[in-house]
């Protein structure tokens, strides 16, 4: 029996983890990657490539620690730094492809220009791409497939709100996508509008070079950190016994800016975990709250705002530096263009700005190749199972990989979409019946818009990223189990569920386990500090960790034994 041909668009980071777990599952794969190379939006050029969407520019660095953010079976090198470039992070995509073999499934400079459904897709869920090359000129090459995974990003084209007098205003203009490197201000007065990430970081990077620089938001935010006490990467922190608040941050409306560094400069990512007890949802909003307070006071800042921390989030860990030094001068919303400069929300004017970036996001997601009945590129209208598979397909022959936003890492999280979507290519896993994927997909969107509210218009949906991890995990079999591990090895029992969530848990069990899985989840928090050791030193204290897990394990036992006790009394 022939094995069934996958059409992955796309190779990025989702692409390439969808290349391997097709290659796991037996399946033949096929990935279209539009540009000369891999890597998708890590990988960085000084100019932004034809037909590109989101872009990094030069100085950016991730905003999740490594050993949060890595695959499943492919930790980062020990001798990487626990927040690494956009360059570094591209190296380690080739890294990754090669030790896996999956270049030789990649078409580079081959751009999908149409995917359509086969005349018998009814019967057979088939697709029929259509491809052309980039480097040589030709009629389009028509291919049958048995299943299709869209890879190729949420993000097609960039935002510019339509502000009155913009076209007359006689400076230099750009969106943050086409952002490379501060060079262009050297010497100028500059205006940042926006409140993500992106805003945050080239406001950062070009009041090192501009004689002015203003950062505009519409309202307040938080500035949040990656470390946390002790220097450790607040993703490093908390555990599955207790789900901790940083993973968790969510808003209505507005923005807060989200730090990589939390207390002591350690990675915020890692200070989460998976949980066998939670917090009540009233204390976590104020521990959240609270972090966010020590690092930066909204008041003294002038950042105060009333929205909640469902929508938006700035990781930022200079800013605060930046703003307190007037280095960057914060200002309110821009309401008007002039010639020269701009009117704002307080009716104040900013004259002879010479530049102006707009930080202001993305609209549509990058899927021209499809028609609008099989995905919408309206992101409000993805009618996603469990954010993989469209319920409006007669066959699930079809996944949508890394269509979500997440207070967390990509990688990890495209990882298990892929694994399920394989899965459920090669038979070895079930999807339910369409009307129970359509319920779900409207409970899931009712959920979203009941916590965004107005603000569901052109947002991704956003997961947190244990619970979601988990839940896919348990599709495929890989959700390791407590209590069997209690048995099998207590210490690494208590590290997967009383320290930080590692994707390498994920193959502890169930199909394509990594042998190495247990010693690597043992030594984890050890790596993430290895590129500060000097030699002969390294092995990394693991106190602060210890007693984290020392807490989580405190509390679960008083619970447990209270519920005891109540239970007994009722």
């Amino acid at each position: 029996m022939s094995r069934k041909r996958v059409a992955i668009i796309g190779a990025g980071v989702c692409g390439l983890t969808s290349l391997k777990a097709c290659l796991e599952e037996g399946l033949e794969p096929v990935c279209f990657e539009r540009h000369d190379d891999i890597g998708g939006v890590w990988y960085y050029t000084d100019d932004v490539r034809p037909e590109q969407g989101s872009s990094v520019y030069n100085s950016l660095i991730t905003n999740v620690s490594k050993e949060s953010s890595c695959f499943s079976d492919f930790p980062y090198p020990r001798d990487y730094p626990a927040y690494m470039s956009c360059h570094l992070l591209h190296k380690y995509l080739h890294q990754y492809a090669e030790t896996f073999g999956l270049s030789k499934y990649v078409r580079l400079n081959t751009k999908v220009v149409e995917v359509r459904k086969a005349e018998d897709h009814v019967t057979t869920g088939r697709w029929i791409v259509s491809s052309v090359s980039m480097a040589a000129e030709g009629s389009p090459r028509e291919e049958m497939y048995d299943a299709l995974m869209v890879c190729s990003g949420p993000f097609s084209r960039s935002f510019t709100p339509n502000y009155p007098g913009l076209e007359q205003y006689t400076g230099l203009t750009m969106h943050s996508r086409e952002y490379k490197s501060p060079d262009p201000f050297r010497g100028k007065r500059v205006l940042v509008i926006g409140a993500g990430n992106s805003a945050g970081d080239v406001a950062v990077d070009v009041s090192h070079v501009a004689s002015k620089l203003y950062l505009s938001m519409r309202d307040g935010t938080w500035i949040y950190p990656r470390l946390s006490h002790g220097g450790t990467p607040i993703d490093m922190q908390g555990s599955r016994g207790l789900l901790t608040y940083p993973l968790y941050l969510s808003m209505r409306d507005g923005t807060w800016i989200y730090p990589r560094l939390s207390h002591g400069g350690t990675p915020i990512d890692m200070l989460g975990s998976r949980g066998l007890l939670t917090y009540p949802a009233v204390i976590n909003a104020h521990r959240r709250r609270q972090t966010l307070a020590e690092h930066v006071n909204q008041r003294n800042y002038g950042l105060e705002t009333a929205k909640d921390m469902y929508e938006h989030v700035m990781v930022n860990d200079e800013l605060r530096y930046s703003l307190i030094s007037g280095k960057v001068l914060l200002r309110p919303g821009v309401t008007k263009f002039t010639r020269t400069g701009a009117l704002l929300a307080d009716g104040t004017k900013l004259e002879n700005i010479d530049a102006v970036v707009f930080a202001t996001g993305y609209v549509e997601a990058n899927v021209s190749y499809l028609d609008d009945s099989i995905l919408a590129k309206d992101p409000t209208k993805l009618d996603l199972y469990k954010l993989v598979f469209p319920a409006n397909l007669p066959h699930p022959s079809m996944a949508v990989i890394g269509f979500f936003h997440v207070r967390g890492s990509i990688p990890p999280v495209a990882e298990v979409q892929a694994r399920w979507a394989a899965r459920v290519f090669s038979g070895r896993a079930k999807l339910p019946d369409r009307q129970t994927m359509l319920e779900r997909v409207r409970r899931d969107r009712e959920d979203r818009h009941r916590i965004l509210g107005k603000h569901m218009r052109s947002k991704l949906p956003k997961i947190g990223v244990i619970p979601y991890r988990d839940e896919i995990a348990r599709e495929i079999g890989a959700m390791p189990s407590f209590w069997k591990l209690l048995l099998k090895d207590p210490r690494l029992a208590f590290r997967v569920y009383f320290q930080p969530p590692l994707p390498a848990h994920y193959r502890l069990v169930g199909p394509h386990q990594w042998p190495g899985a247990a010693d690597y989840t043992k030594e984890a928090v050890g790596n993430t500090f290895y590129s500060l050791r000097h030699a002969g030193k390294d092995v990394t204290s693991p106190s602060k960790m210890a007693a984290v897990s020392s807490i989580s394990v405190l509390f679960v036992v008083v619970v447990v034994i209270v519920a005891v006790v109540i239970r007994v009394i009722m």
